[in-house]
């Protein structure tokens, strides 16, 4: 009798067998679904990851551009500091410390614009200033035998590195427009050559030709 029943039923036994697993699964994975939203995977990164990342900011940054000035003699921390854009004699100074209380800032033109790879020595008093690290935008300072400076004012000035004072000693040019050729320097970062004072106003091919017998490039 049951051998007979089991027979007869045994196709609806083993659709019930797989529809009893089949529930079981999905009961399975809705619980496991829950443990994970609950508490989910935190992915750690290995030190390689972390190497890489520190390689690639590397590569960035080296690829950047930037302004290295060595600065040495009368400041508070003396070294080599690193710019983003080409900085002025006053930016430097101050990232470096600013200058000690023995310094003759008179001496300095805080509004010249410093070199990429420039040394800047400042110098203490009236030391002399070493021929070989002229302060920029300031005319070049020769050392006698006595150790004593004297200023020599040479026949051309560096249009690069001029500073307002520089300009105005060249005839034609008064404060206003030593201004502007300051103002349109920084805006170009640089003269390229002498023809380029012709862009700014005022300054037309007779002007420019007296000029150009002053200035250098």
């Amino acid at each position: 009798m049951i051998k007979y029943f089991i027979q007869r039923y045994r196709m609806y036994f083993g659709l019930g067998v797989i529809i009893l697993i089949s529930l079981l699964g999905m009961l399975y994975f809705y619980d496991q679904r829950d443990i994970y939203k609950n508490n989910p995977i935190q992915i750690k990164e290995d030190n390689s990851s972390v190497k890489l990342k520190t390689i690639k900011s590397s590569i960035r940054l080296h690829h950047e551009k930037q302004w290295v000035v060595d600065v040495k003699g009368a400041v508070y921390h003396p070294g080599i500091y690193y710019f983003k854009q080409p900085p002025l004699v006053q930016t430097v100074l101050d990232r470096a410390g600013g200058c000690n209380e023995k310094v003759d800032q008179r001496r300095i033109n805080l509004a010249a614009k410093v070199q990429d790879g420039q040394v800047i020595y400042v110098p203490e008093g009236q030391e002399a200033i070493p021929s070989e690290y002229p302060l920029p935008g300031m005319d070049q300072m020769k050392v006698n035998d006595n150790n004593e400076t004297s200023t020599s004012t040479p026949d051309k000035i560096d249009l690069n590195h001029a500073g307002i004072s520089d300009l105005e000693q060249i005839p034609g040019i008064g404060p206003k427009r030593a201004a502007e050729i300051i103002a349109y320097r920084d805006k170009k970062q640089g003269f390229k050559n002498l023809k380029e004072l012709q862009e700014i106003s005022g300054i037309g091919e007779k002007t420019y030709m007296k000029l150009s017998e002053r200035l250098y490039i």
